[in-house]
């Protein structure tokens, strides 16, 4: 789309900006300019710009002037005549009684235009589009074509003799109704007399037409075409026929609501300030440049703009509004690069729980296989898809066991052994309520034909029942959880729709389920398959029933203290004391004498002699100081309290 500069300064005032900041200035907000045309001839600038789908109301002059006004915040020279007020001031037209009209037009025209003596267009009209790389015809086309570049407003001129097709093809009647509007407009059209041209201007409802004829520079469009037909063709124009209905209906009543807490929050700190954000001072004045007529409430801390009519098919999101509040502060004001945080998310303990899960099985020699939570529907308990991709994943798995097996049909298809297979994943089930429930599981699957020698010149022996057991009480005891192995009564049935299912394909015989040892709850199982004639084992763990019997390692107290980087002195101390006599008041007696140099206390060895019926007590006394080498008085000391601590004793 070509618009030019000398064009532009009619509306605002460009001379004082420099031709590359002004291009700078609309790249960086959006309008991505192809190509610079310079004329020195007729001293003319021409800018062709790449317009998008959502921004389709720029491809009129006016619009382009708005948006510039609307970066550089530059006044207007001209002054925009609002519609609804001049509609609602001056009622100089006959208005007609509430009728439908054809494909929502809300507004229309007529002009009658007789005595036509000119039809060519003036040099300026032909150089103007000539710029804009539209050949000139004749002045009644070219109008047409400058006004929608002007104003982007699409007007009509239509002959008298054709007039009914036109209509017809303009969407304004219906050769096939003839409802009130068509009656009133073909007895205007009698009144009209022969070789006339008839002018008309219409405004639709945008989501039935491509022309987008909008209210805010309707009379400014008007004005300029009677102004520039009557003064170059010399004709004379009847007054207007206007019919509308209800024209209160393109009152624009779109809003939305942003929140100023997003706004930040996608937006980001500004560049020149370290970790400032743009003020609500600053986004409420954009809002108001940008004719979105805003409301902010300080108790929700939130916005409300109106879209104005010409933006309403392009801003219908609070993130729309967000884009063009830093589209006009600047987006190179705010920071391009995601910010770097040092401090990492925790992970909640159950993921920490299903990882060291994973490691501990692995160890054991278990291989994880990842299989699709999608199978094939095999009963009516399972929760279906409406609208499933295939006819094998139209419902979600209700136990990790089916796909287990799976893996372990394709694996002794292609001769793959043994398979020693885990996976943890989730399982989906409903309640009593049709209440959706989804959990962790944990499920595995082992086949081995050859997994134990008890001598080397024997053949090797098949897996049974005990040795996967013993896997899964290694795993058990290493992932710090108690539970109890019981026979599985099915008379009671007190467990979940899952573990029903995984009790069915295992062997009556050779079936064993592991339960909480608090509440008695089956939380897994564990059995032989009975479909295959293989001796295949396969169990399943309910993974957040098994994290709850998790036993939490909390009897560790720690002291923490400097060590002392000088030498000790040891001496060992034999007593005999009462059979019943408690060793810990000993120790107390013995730090009481010299608490500083006591570094420990401990017991070598006891026996109880019978014949004296007492208790003989070796014990070593280790001294050490925290600031120096002992001495000989140290030592001294130390041997006479040793001595007085064995009288007082045997006392």
């Amino acid at each position: 789309m070509k618009f030019s500069l000398q064009l532009l300064n009619e509306f605002i005032e460009l001379k004082n900006i420099k031709l590359h900041q002004f291009q700078e200035i609309l790249i960086l907000c959006g309008l991505e300019i192809n190509q610079t045309n310079i004329n020195q001839r007729i001293e003319n600038v021409t800018l062709s710009l790449e317009l998008t789908s959502n921004r389709r109301e720029i491809s009129s002059v006016i619009n382009l002037v708005k948006e510039i006004n609307i970066i550089l915040n530059l006044p207007l020279k001209i002054k925009i005549i609002d519609f609804q007020h001049k509609l609602h001031s001056k009622r100089y037209y006959k208005k007609t009684e509430k009728v439908k009209l054809l494909n929502n037009v809300f507004y229309l025209k007529l002009h009658q235009m007789n005595n036509i003596q000119y039809d060519e267009s003036p040099k300026w009209l032909k150089a103007y589009l000539k710029v804009c790389d539209i050949n000139d015809i004749n002045i009644f086309i070219d109008v047409k074509e400058y006004i929608k570049l002007k104003w982007g407003h699409k007007i009509h001129i239509c002959n008298i003799n054709n007039l009914e097709s036109d209509l017809i093809r303009l969407k304004l009647i219906n050769k096939y109704s003839n409802n009130y509007f068509q009656y009133n407009l073909k007895n205007q059209i009698k009144k009209y007399k022969n070789q006339s041209q008839i002018l008309i201007f219409i405004i639709y409802q945008n989501k039935t037409t491509t022309e987008y004829n909008y209210i805010d520079y309707f009379y400014n469009a008007y004005n300029e075409t009677i102004n520039i037909i009557t003064t170059y063709t010399k004709c004379t124009i009847s007054k207007s026929n206007i019919l509308d209905n209800n024209i209160n209906k393109l009152e624009n009543k779109s809003q939305i609501k942003i929140d100023k807490n997003q706004i930040k929050n996608i937006l980001g700190p500004i560049i020149k300030k370290k970790l400032r954000f743009i003020s609500m001072n600053n986004i409420y004045k954009i809002l108001y440049q940008l004719n979105f007529k805003p409301i902010y409430y300080k108790k929700y801390k939130t916005f409300i703009t109106h879209i104005p009519y010409s933006r309403v098919h392009d801003l219908k999101r609070s993130i729309d509004i967000i884009e063009e509040i830093g589209r006009i502060h600047g987006l190179q004001y705010f920071f391009d690069s995601i910010p770097i945080y040092m401090n990492k998310g925790n992970l909640n303990k159950i993921s920490l729980y299903i990882k060291k899960t994973r490691y501990i099985l692995r160890n054991l020699g278990l291989n994880e296989v990842v299989n699709c939570s999608l199978v094939n529907k095999k009963n009516q308990k399972q929760i279906t898809l409406h609208n499933p991709i295939a006819q094998e994943q139209q419902a979600l798995r209700e136990s990790l066991i089916e796909n287990l097996i799976d893996n372990y049909e394709n694996n002794i298809k292609y001769k793959n052994f043994p398979i020693e297979i885990f996976e943890i994943g989730k399982i989906f089930t409903s309640d009593n309520n049709n209440n959706y429930i989804e959990k962790i599981h944990l499920a595995g699957l082992i086949y081995n034909e050859n997994f134990i020698k008890m001598e080397w010149s024997r053949k090797s022996k098949k897996i049974n029942l005990f040795h996967v057991k013993g896997i899964i009480e290694v795993f058990l005891e290493q992932i710090n959880s108690k539970v109890i192995w019981k026979k599985i009564q099915k008379k009671n049935k007190n467990y979940s729709k899952s573990i029903e299912n995984i009790i069915d394909l295992l062997k009556t015989n050779k079936t064993i389920g592991l339960y909480n040892e608090s509440s008695q709850k089956i939380i897994g199982t564990l059995g032989e398959l009975n479909i295959n004639k293989n001796k295949v084992y396969i169990f399943e763990i309910n993974l957040e029933e098994l994290y709850l019997n998790n036993i939490q390692n909390k009897h560790l107290d720690y002291i923490i203290k400097p060590y002392s980087p000088y030498p000790s002195v040891i001496r060992d101390i034999s007593i005999k004391i009462d059979k019943e006599y408690n060793i810990d008041k000993i120790k107390n007696i013995i730090l009481n004498t010299n608490i500083q140099l006591i570094e420990s206390i401990d017991i070598l060895n006891q026996y109880y002699d019978k014949l004296s019926k007492l208790r003989n007590l070796g014990l070593r006394i280790t001294y050490r100081a925290m600031n120096r080498t002992l001495n000989n008085n140290d030592i001294k000391n130390i041997n006479d309290n040793i001595k007085n601590l064995l009288d007082n004793l045997k006392n």
